[in-house]
Order: C-alpha cells, then sequence, then structure tokens
C-alpha cells in the first residue's frame, strides 16, 4: 500500500472542454495503470462524486511510497499531464497525504506540537 498517496482532484470541465475533459481522464487512468503495471505506485483508484452543489466532481487516489510519489511529481510526463488538467478543469489540484507507516509518526507530531502549544498557552496567559 506505501506510506504516502497524492489526490489528485478536479471540479468542473471548462466550457466547451468536456470532450477534451473525457480525453484527459481516459489517459491519466492509462498512465498510472502503466505506473502500477511498472509497479512505480502502489495502486490507483479513480472516483466521481455525486451532486451536492459544491467545486468538487471527482479524484485519482494513487499510493504509494513517498520517494516514488515525490519522483512522479517532478516527472515531465505527469507534469504534463497536470498543466492540461490546468487547462481542461477547473479546481484542479494535486495534493499529498501521508498514510501507512508515516501516519503514525505524523501524529506523533501533531500529539508533541498540541502540547507545546498548550503548555505555551498556559505559561504565556493566552494564545
Amino acid at each position: 500500500m506505501g506510506d504516502s498517496a497524492l489526490l489528485i482532484t478536479w471540479g468542473p470541465a471548462a466550457a466547451g472542454r468536456e470532450r477534451h475533459a473525457v480525453e484527459l481522464f481516459r489517459e491519466s487512468l492509462e498512465f498510472f495503470t502503466k505506473l502500477v503495471g511498472e509497479r512505480r505506485i502502489a495502486s490507483v483508484e479513480p472516483f466521481f462524486v455525486e451532486p451536492y452543489g459544491g467545486t468538487l466532481d471527482g479524484f485519482f487516489l494513487i499510493r504509494g511510497e513517498q520517494r516514488e510519489l515525490a519522483m512522479l511529481r517532478i516527472d515531465d510526463d505527469f507534469r504534463k499531464m497536470a498543466v492540461k488538467a490546468q487547462v481542461v478543469m477547473q479546481n484542479f489540484a494535486v495534493i499529498g497525504a501521508i498514510t501507512g507507516k508515516r501516519l503514525n509518526k505524523h501524529m506523533a507530531w501533531f500529539a508533541d506540537a498540541a502540547l507545546e502549544v498548550q503548555s505555551g498557552q498556559r505559561a504565556g496567559g493566552g494564545g
């Protein structure tokens, strides 16, 4: 499963670019599926969200190791696809996420920071 993930999100297609959006989705899924086959990422899972009145229409959840996902983010083919998505889709984003073994370490850092802030508030009399 890996210790990291990328959440690649998008909103509605830009007006008049709906056909390009369909093609981009197909190309993207093929690209990520190929990376799974090459073992560069652990998995890809596409989602479309139900209508809710917001700005998110769908997302890919890409799982893998932190190092591999960091390399993916600077890969020219990935970046070209991301630039195309910025032109075709509204509200496009690539968001890094922590999961797996790294999640416990992250939560420990969070707990330490929370205790530090709480201690500082008591000592300093405010926030």
